[in-house]
Parts: C-alpha cells; structure tokens; sequence
C-alpha cells in the first residue's frame, strides 16, 4: 500500500512550475486513491481574477486525470503558507519545482528542507516526466539519527518497484568499503522485499561522487536524510543537502 496519499504541490505558473505538474500528475496517477492540493501563494496587491482562472485550469488536469485536487490561493510568506498547510492539512509529501541553481532556490526551497518536518520531493527544470526506476540513497559514516524516515523511503521504491542504490561515497576520511555493522542492519530491515545494493565510489568531493555515479548508472531519482532537523543527535547545517538540492539534475527525494 502506497504510503503517500496527500501531496502539496506549490505552483507560481512559471514554465518550471508548468513542466513540473506533469511529473506530479505522473506521480499521482500511480494511486487511484491519492489526493493533491496546489497552492498558489501570492502578494497582497496581486489580481486574484487571472491568478484564479490559472489554478483553476492546473486543477483541471488532474481531474482530468481522475485524481482528487484541491486548489487554494492564499497570501504570506511563502515558506509560513506552505508549513501553516502542512500542519493543518496531514500532507504526507511536499512537491517543489525549481529551476536549479539561483537566488530563489536559496532563500526558499532550501530554507523550507530546513523548517518542515515532512518529506521533500524537489523537482529541478526538465523533469516533466515521472519515473523511478532507480533510486540512490546517498549515506555517511554516522548512525541514522531517526532510522524511521527509511519507512517512506522503502515503501516508495516498493510501490514502484525501483532498484536501490545504497550510495556511499569514499572521500580519502574512511577507505573501508563499508558500513557500520549497526547501520547496516538497519538499512537491511528497511530495504527488505527490495532490490538493492551498496557502491562506494571514491571521490575527494562527495557531491561530485554523488553526480558521477548518477550519471554512469543512469539513477532517476535521489534520496538523502538531512541532519539540519536531527532530533537525537547534534543537527548539521545540512550543506550537502543544500548543495544538491541546488545542483541536481534528478529529483532530489527529501526524508525527514
């Protein structure tokens, strides 16, 4: 059973955010029972008319589709509307379109993986359609700070049938190909019914390691557990996790 039944699309009409509805419509499509809600957040002296002829044709296409949608148009801060619907509303997953690498990708997506307690499927430009064949599971040297996040991620790569990619890579600190016996009987009672393998490529920069292999294995979707909101452990400024969520080419999967 799919573990994701409500997910928040947030949408400003840009061609990023148009190219990235069809990645969500192909995700939603997966699951007859799945609910989506688009949110556009706006200034206050914006004209809601146009703004409500647009939301109302993206909700169009998923009706169209079958798929149950809600559109709402609200005003605030971006990050505040996105987290005060979040909390109210029970949204198992929140969907970004993003264009990359730029100034509005630093002060709100990356601040957002920061501030919410939910996981995040970052979509970069050009993904317009769903697929996951493979996923990578970018990991390091320390123990899961809460091991629980894995739940989502085993049960999205089993509802797909995806193949796993445990990705650790070997940056000169630790030239042992391997992990923690610890950490890996956790990973193994998450990756049960799963296909799945370890790689530990070596590279000095991790985020470039992390790149190569997706590109030599053709891997579709990426997936990394942030220590920014680290419940039991020291948090992190979770740089690599900016740093891909900035950079990647691929859906970039989010578990907190």
């Amino acid at each position: 059973m799919n573990i994701v039944k409500k997910i928040l699309f947030p949408v400003d009409f840009s061609k990023c955010s148009e190219t990235s509805i069809e990645y969500v419509l192909g995700l939603a499509k997966s699951d007859s029972n799945m609910e989506c809600t688009l949110l556009h957040i706006t200034g206050n002296n914006e004209d809601a008319q146009p703004l409500l002829k647009n939301i109302n044709d993206q909700k169009k296409k998923f009706s169209d589709e079958g798929i149950k949608c809600e559109a709402f148009i609200e005003s605030g801060l971006i990050n505040e509307v996105i987290i005060d619907f979040w909390k109210k509303t029970g949204i198992d997953l929140i969907v970004m379109g993003t264009t990359g690498s730029n100034r509005d990708l630093e002060t709100h997506t990356t601040k957002l993986l920061q501030e919410v307690d939910c996981p995040v499927l970052i979509i970069p430009e050009g993904n317009k359609d769903f697929q996951m064949r493979s996923i990578a599971l970018a990991i390091d040297d320390k123990e899961f700070d809460d091991a629980t996040d894995l739940q989502l991620f085993h049960d999205i790569a089993k509802w797909f049938d995806t193949k796993v990619h445990l990705l650790k890579v070997d940056n000169g600190n630790n030239k042992s190909e391997s992990v923690s016996e610890e950490k890996e009987k956790t990973l193994e009672y998450y990756m049960q019914s799963l296909e799945y393998q370890y790689s530990f490529p070596q590279n000095r920069n991790i985020e470039k390691g992390i790149q190569d292999y997706i590109k030599e294995h053709k891997i579709d979707t990426l997936a990394i557990i942030p220590r920014s909101n680290a419940k039991k452990s020291v948090s992190s400024e979770g740089k690599l996790t900016k740093v891909l969520a900035q950079h990647s080419n691929i859906p970039l999967l989010v578990l907190a």
